[in-house]
């Protein structure tokens, strides 16, 4: 009935409301009123989409092409010149970073999370369904990327304002959780709901299969049902006879390592059966994941496992095998290699003007000896 009454052992009520904490000051009567704040939700999306076009427009600045750009003739070697030539041109136009393979699979990871459906959400089938997700993905809540190039803003995020307010008036919860559902576990099944998503499973959409079985009280001869073996993300799940219909993930190499469902056992019917969990997590939880694993270090050299960011730096400015350092020591090698070749060009030029100096000696010589045997002969 109402009023319903609640005990505590502290004026800090947690559990009253969802998401709400109330701590009582003193003895009385007072009404409360929980309203969702639709303005607070869509400037939180608002700095959500510009941290994200900050991103993008950075990796947009130093991997740009710009046609327009003055650029001088490189030189051909090959027969027909073209394919050097045209590429030599792209080279001046570019950025720093244009045509990096590394970026341009940051880039296309970065435009497919925001694309994608959030992990753990389910579209609804028709407009009867009222289990699953109205919302699964940013585009249909009027977020998408700008396709048009001759736009400005290309390949960075824009807000349809119209079609975001019609979504949030549609449902704003479900538009909250695209954002910051954090890993929040749910079920589409009344036999079971989800006890704990653990620390060790991952966002996505699990099958649940179990078999419920009739059998015959011993005591009071009637025909009852229990739970048979029960399947999660195709594992058998453990139990726990502390938790008496509660069945949990054990595999630790399974992603739904840990999860855990909690069966009423009250009327359930006997066969086999189906359900699913889904373990959600917004864009935003996402994101984090994402720049995380894009900012992971070089570790002793090894960059297998390092974000794209700091691989870049490593191979660009490690002193002993970075590309700076590459570079400088072709300088040294080539500083080297013009001062070997000045020093020879220098020692055969000695060579060649002593070679020069001899020979015009004995030109000299010849010319004297033949001077006087021209005055022997006309004195004769």
């Amino acid at each position: 009935g109402w009023p319903q009454v609640l005990t505590s052992e502290t004026n800090n009520l947690t559990e009253v409301v969802e998401g709400l904490d109330i701590t009582l000051k003193s003895t009385g009567e007072t009404s409360l009123t929980v309203t969702n704040d639709k303005e607070a939700l869509k400037e939180n999306i608002q700095a959500v989409v510009d941290a994200i076009n900050t991103l993008r427009g950075k990796i947009k600045e130093l991997t740009k092409v710009d046609s327009d750009k003055e650029v001088s003739s490189p030189e051909v070697n090959d027969s027909t010149g073209l394919l050097k030539l045209q590429s030599q041109f792209t080279w001046q136009m570019g950025s720093a970073l244009t045509g990096n393979y590394g970026v341009q699979l940051m880039t296309t990871r970065l435009k497919n999370l925001t694309a994608e459906s959030a992990d753990g959400f389910v579209g609804r089938a028709n407009k009867d369904d009222v289990i699953n997700d109205l919302f699964t993905n940013w585009a249909q809540i009027g977020i998408g990327t700008v396709a048009d190039e001759s736009d400005p803003e290309a390949g960075l995020l824009r807000i349809d304002e119209e079609a975001l307010d019609k979504a949030i008036e549609e449902d704003i919860r479900n538009v909250a959780e695209l954002f910051s559902a954090d890993l929040e576990g749910t079920t589409n099944s009344s036999d079971f709901n989800v006890a704990s998503v653990g620390t060790r499973a991952k966002a996505g959409v699990y099958d649940v299969k179990y078999d419920v079985v009739e059998y015959t009280d011993p005591d009071t001869g009637e025909i009852k049902t229990k739970l048979g073996d029960v399947y999660i993300n195709g594992v058998k799940a453990s139990t726990d006879s502390a938790f008496p219909g509660r069945y949990t993930v054990g595999d630790l190499d399974n992603d739904a390592a840990g999860l855990a469902i909690q069966f009423t056992e009250a009327d359930l019917k006997a066969g086999s059966h189906s359900g699913q969990v889904r373990v959600k997590q917004g864009k935003v939880g996402e994101m984090i994941d994402f720049l995380t694993a894009e900012l992971q270090p070089v570790v002793d050299q090894h960059t297998e496992n390092a974000g794209t960011i700091p691989r870049l730096i490593y191979e660009y400015s490690d002193p002993k095998y970075g590309i700076i350092a590459g570079i400088d020591k072709k300088i040294e090698r080539e500083t080297t290699r013009l001062a070997l070749w000045e020093q020879r060009q220098r020692a055969q030029f000695n060579r060649l003007d002593t070679l020069l100096t001899k020979m015009n000696q004995t030109m000299e010589s010849n010319a004297a000896a033949l001077g006087q045997l021209s005055s022997s002969s006309s004195s004769s």
